[in-house]
């Protein structure tokens, strides 16, 4: 055995007659970049899965007769990413030359803005989303054969306006 534990031991101290351990590139202020760089790969991830997801909505939705809904969810869905996409670069610009404390403040603002910007997306988004989905069934053809087997089932079933 050429290597014992104390010669490892003795290799991973700068100075052998110190002992002193050897500094690591100041990592308590790359930590915060660190878990920020990890949010940003996630959140480039779900921007590239918003962009799948409406464009496989569309072509799902466009054979079974729904086009409508496929249309309409391509379009709030690519809204989306494009926001997503502007709030991604704006993340990019926070200065990681800055203290760690600088970086996480910067970062909070950023997140407190976006957050922001999002609900005001979002309480237009759902309820879009929710009419065009629920319109577009019904007025699909497999709604209409839904519709009419469920009418077929239970006759006493009360319409209001073909629904």
């Amino acid at each position: 055995m050429e290597k014992s534990i104390e010669s490892i031991w003795k290799e991973g101290f700068i100075n052998d007659g110190a002992m002193v351990a050897p500094k690591l590139n100041d990592l308590y202020n790359q930590k915060s970049q660190f878990i920020i760089d990890k949010m940003k790969r996630m959140m480039k991830i779900n921007v590239r899965a918003i962009y799948v997801f409406s464009i496989l909505v569309l072509l799902v939705t466009i054979p079974i007769g729904m086009p409508l809904v496929g249309l309409t969810v391509f379009v709030l869905f690519g809204v989306l990413g494009l926001y997503s996409q502007k709030h991604l670069g704006q993340i990019e610009e926070i200065n990681k030359g800055a203290s760690s404390y600088d970086y996480l403040v910067a970062f909070k603002r950023w997140r407190e803005q976006v957050m922001t910007t999002y609900t005001k997306i979002y309480s237009f988004f759902y309820p879009v989303f929710f009419f065009a989905i629920v319109l577009g069934f019904c007025y699909s053809t497999p709604g209409q054969k839904l519709m009419t087997t469920i009418y077929e089932l239970n006759p006493d079933i009360t319409m209001v306006y073909g629904i």
